[in-house]
């Protein structure tokens, strides 16, 4: 305790000797004290106001990419290639909240089939062995190149996710097999070890697979899971 009384003695008097020093320079030399009292509020104000124009900076962008997500109707191309635009710069919050919007997925998704967003998905494909992240590895599993989507599955698997489970499923009823059975072994992996995490969100999934022709072996895989959970 007195250790701490003494070294705020010891600070207020050091304080208090630098207020004297400046009174003097001031009377000295007004012209000094003005540039040293300037330098002084640039070294106290300047970080503050830069914490609040990055803060600014990045609740701009948020809104942005909100107002992104809210506008693109299925067959609006140029919404989603600003959209594919906007995620290149975005963190995994921005993957979690697209990944939550089943229209905006769905379109995302058969645009993505078409072949229409090739190029706006080639940055993801380049960046999923140099630098990969979440946003990285879910997109490039929409490239063309089959190449490209069984290396996003197989990096998906490894390091798996909520938000991958859409992306997963819309390979595991695409017809290239080997794509499609990595993506079938990956989502029975994820069931089998966190079902309560997981059984929802593939079963949010069906749906909007029923007409396409591998559709059922992602109903016979939550079925099989199930089962083997209850037998």
């Amino acid at each position: 305790m007195a250790v701490a009384v003494v070294l705020i003695g010891v600070v207020m008097s050091a304080g208090l000797w630098q207020v004297i020093r400046f009174a003097r320079i001031w009377v000295n030399d007004p012209g000094l004290a003005t540039v040293c009292l300037a330098i002084g509020a640039v070294v106290v104000l300047g970080p503050m106001q830069a914490h609040r124009w990055v803060a600014a900076r990045r609740q701009d962008r948020a809104d942005r990419f909100r107002r992104l997500t809210e506008r693109p109707a299925r067959h609006d191309l140029d919404g989603y290639r600003q959209l594919l635009a906007a995620l290149r710069r975005r963190s995994p919050i921005a993957l979690a909240q697209l990944s939550s919007r089943p229209a905006l997925i769905d379109g995302l998704f058969f645009h993505a089939r078409r072949g229409d967003l090739r190029r706006e998905l080639q940055p993801f494909a380049d960046r999923l062995r140099k630098c990969p992240n979440p946003v990285t590895r879910a997109l490039a599993s929409l490239h063309p190149d089959g190449h490209v989507c069984e290396a996003a599955v197989s990096a998906m698997v490894e390091r798996p996710r909520p938000e991958y489970v859409p992306f997963l499923a819309e390979r595991a009823v695409e017809w290239v097999e080997p794509v499609r059975r990595r993506a079938l072994a990956g989502l029975h992996r994820m069931l089998t070890e966190q079902p309560a995490r997981y059984r929802p969100l593939v079963a949010r999934e069906l749906s909007r697979f029923a007409a396409r022709r591998h559709g059922p072996a992602l109903a016979a895989l939550l079925d099989q899971v199930s089962a083997s959970r209850t037998g």
